[in-house]
């Protein structure tokens, strides 16, 4: 168990949590809000070449439209077989430089009942378009805890206040980065540079 463990079961979800999993193993994560009752409310985008979404064509969130919008689902689908994992507020700065991008945030979250309220005033509209690196559903997350958006910045991917670099998709190269390194580096690798 970590410092700052991200694993959470379900009974000890909160209404308000941003909660995330998951998917292609650990390439990228799903994130949502979870509004109580078993559900959880967050951006997906509309079916296309490119899905990174919780939902398939059969689910009873599918949308015909084409349009990309904010959808209530069940948890079950939300996670689509991955582990539940709880994204942090208000950890430390050190701590955030060494947690893996997608996981935890120095900024803090309004309060929940704000946070509740805040998610289902979106339910079912449109949040500015889904966009991978600008606009994604852990933008929406990040905006419905503590109400600070990203400004648009016409690809010159400027920093949100929440970033660590001055690239948008920082926090998936680093979960790569990280995956890498856990992956290749090995007791004795540790031991090795460590008597250097």
């Amino acid at each position: 168990m970590g410092v700052l463990p991200n694993k959470i079961q379900r009974w000890l979800l909160k209404i308000g949590d941003h909660i995330y999993s998951w998917r292609l193993g650990g390439i990228y994560a799903h994130h949502g809000i979870y509004v109580g009752d078993g559900k959880v409310i967050h951006f997906t985008r509309a079916p296309g070449p490119i899905i990174f979404s919780s939902r398939s064509n059969r689910s009873s969130s599918y949308h015909p439209s084409g349009e990309d919008r904010v959808e209530c689902c069940s948890i079950e689908e939300f996670l689509s077989g991955g582990d539940l994992k709880l994204h942090h507020y208000g950890v430390n700065r050190v701590l955030f430089f060494f947690k893996r991008g997608g996981t935890c945030t120095p900024i803090s979250s309004d309060p929940p009942e704000k946070v509740r309220q805040r998610a289902f005033d979106h339910l079912g509209k449109d949040f500015g378009g889904y966009d991978l690196l600008e606009n994604n559903c852990e933008d929406f997350a990040i905006y419905i805890k503590t109400s600070l958006r990203r400004k648009p910045s016409k690809r010159n991917f400027r920093v949100p206040k929440w970033g660590k670099s001055n690239f948008a998709w920082s926090g998936q190269v680093r979960g790569l980065i990280n995956w890498a390194l856990r992956f290749f580096m090995t007791a004795e690798t540790i031991a090795l540079f460590v008597s250097l």
